[in-house]
């Protein structure tokens, strides 16, 4: 069930959390700080948008959805959050010149590329939610900017968007059986992998439209490997609830959460970004991340 909020407390309650994480996490506090204005302005859209109304995306074939193709928004969907997208991108770098100024010429140019003549929101999104490496690198060559500040603003621009289409599209597959380590709305990868505090069972949260899904405790959401031996768990003594999981066969990595041993279970909104020492230990070893974040894919 989604909390309704005005923007207002949706920003607010980003920002309290993060300055309680500030001072509890000293190691990424500089970094945490500086998202703070990003996420809790990517927060306050996602409680804007009411799509006038919603939309009602088409039942996916369960036969094609079980064989792992992903729901998808739709042709509605995808009118609806492209209608958006250069908006809230303009808004969402507006932002992140703030928090990171060292990439305001980047933006800049960037800002500057979406305002012009030509700019198709529509194609970019369904080349997005195909590919978002290969749509930012044809983005970044059309408007000569490097291709992780591309990434990194229209990943902050379109997150908000999607976010709140996953909430209209989750209904139409709550029944349906997905067993894919990709996200069964968007097909994007997790950021986060955690246990519940009332189960035993493993869930996902999706890197791009929050959408979350259970999945097998032992097997890699990335190349689905259940060998004996493939899954390690690496953590930091005495948060051991805390750790990363590791997959040696594809060598890529996702922070995880076991919520049945926090006392203070986190917002699962920031609990990927204040995992992020955890990324630096899996780096330090050799371990890739399974999906590229606005957190771990500049080098901040």
């Amino acid at each position: 069930m989604h909390v309704l909020r005005s923007p207002d407390e949706a920003a607010l309650r980003i920002e309290q959390t993060i300055d309680r994480l500030v001072d509890v996490l000293p190691p990424i506090a500089n970094v945490l700080s500086a998202f703070k204005k990003v996420l809790a302005e990517s927060a306050r859209i996602k409680a804007e948008i009411s799509f006038d109304g919603g939309f009602a995306p088409p039942a996916p074939d369960p036969l094609r959805f079980e064989q792992g193709i992903p729901a998808g928004l739709g042709e509605e969907g995808v009118a609806r959050v492209s209608s958006r997208l250069n908006d809230t991108a303009q808004r969402m770098i507006s932002i992140l010149r703030q928090s990171f100024p060292l990439l305001s010429a980047n933006l800049d140019r960037l800002s500057a590329g979406l305002d012009r003549e030509g700019w198709n929101a529509d194609v970019f999104l369904r080349s997005f939610l195909a590919d978002r490496n290969l749509a930012a690198a044809a983005l970044a060559a059309e408007v000569q900017v490097d291709e992780k500040s591309v990434l990194f603003a229209m990943t902050a621009a379109l997150k908000p968007i999607l976010e709140k289409a996953a909430e209209l599209i989750e209904p139409s597959i709550r029944e349906l059986t997905w067993l894919k380590g990709c996200c069964p709305i968007c097909g994007s990868l997790p950021e986060l992998s955690f246990i519940k505090p009332d189960s035993s069972r493993r869930f996902l949260r999706c890197s791009l439209c929050a959408h979350t899904w259970c999945f097998q405790r032992m097997e890699c959401p990335c190349c689905e490997s259940g060998a004996s031996g493939s899954i390690e768990y690496l953590y930091v003594d005495e948060k051991e609830f805390e750790r990363v999981e590791v997959c040696n066969k594809c060598m890529k990595y996702v922070v995880a959460l076991d919520l049945r041993k926090c006392s203070d279970p986190p917002m699962l909104e920031l609990a990927a970004p204040a995992l992020l020492h955890l990324d630096a230990i899996a780096r330090l070893r050799g371990y890739h991340p399974m999906a590229t974040t606005m957190w771990n894919g500049l080098d901040l």
